[in-house]
């Protein structure tokens, strides 16, 4: 048994044969995501299951469903990780993610053996006619239905994580706080609002000149305006209602033609 488990793990290729420590902390491992969308990964099921070559393909993990897709997560320390799904008693890889071929990549099949309940043993044979019963199968033989072999595996790039870069990022939703009837609300109030620190440069007189200064040169009024007494007023009575014409204009801007 112990030379079987070894050969399974000298198999797996997920960290490259790395001698490190094992250590998800010391070595920077980073959390990964697994996703089956029933119908755009594979064909549909109930009970959904992960092989991945961290442990040899020996451990599967069970998805959990979130709305319409199956999802689990996952420490992988930084290079190619290999995986593949169960669905139902059928092993396969998934559709939309990209895929090796064992045989010429790992060098060698995957044998994996198939998650959920085993199959019953097969029923023993009846006694002969003379009395004898018939020699019983090994029980390796009915545990081999349970295995199949696989040639082709998903497989994913997992980077390092820098020092800095958090474990994992979870988003917990807002606690729902009881409201009493006896509450009463602050009265709003600019000074407290979020438009507190807005400032409104149409009340500086400077910058009101200034803008006008710019817009009277744009509009052109000399060529409707011939004479320059006349022109004289126009300008002074539009520098006067300068800031209303301005906060107009805005207002008619968020309009739509059609009103």
């Amino acid at each position: 048994p112990a030379r079987k488990v070894e050969d399974f793990l000298n198999r797996s290729t997920s960290t490259e044969n790395q001698s490190g420590s094992r250590c998800w902390i010391c070595e920077n491992w980073r959390e990964i995501r697994f996703v089956y969308d029933p119908g755009a990964s594979g064909p549909v099921g109930q009970d959904i299951w992960l092989f991945t070559s961290l442990d040899g393909y020996q451990q599967p993990l069970k998805l959990k469903k979130f709305g319409t897709e199956y999802g689990a997560y996952m420490m992988a320390p930084a290079g190619h990780l290999y995986y593949i799904f169960q669905v139902g008693e059928e092993v396969l890889p998934s559709r939309t993610a990209p895929v090796v071929d064992t045989r010429g990549s790992l060098q060698s099949s995957i044998r994996i053996r198939r998650a959920g309940e085993r199959r019953p043993p097969p029923p023993k044979p009846p006694p002969s006619a003379g009395g004898e019963a018939d020699v019983e199968e090994p029980a390796a033989e009915a545990e081999a239905d349970d295995e199949v072999e696989v040639f082709v595996v998903n497989r994913r790039t997992v980077l390092a994580r820098k020092p800095d870069e958090p474990v994992c990022v979870a988003i917990l939703p807002r606690a729902q706080t009881l409201r009493s009837d006896s509450f009463q609300p602050e009265a709003w109030a600019l000074d407290h609002s979020l438009f507190a620190p807005y400032e409104e440069l149409l009340v500086r007189r400077h910058f009101c000149d200034r803008c006008f200064d710019v817009d009277w040169r744009l509009s052109r009024l000399s060529s409707v305006v011939k004479h320059d007494q006349d022109r004289a007023l126009v300008k002074e009575l539009l520098l006067s209602q300068y800031a209303e014409l301005k906060v107009l204009f805005s207002s008619l801007c968020s309009l739509e033609w059609a009103l």
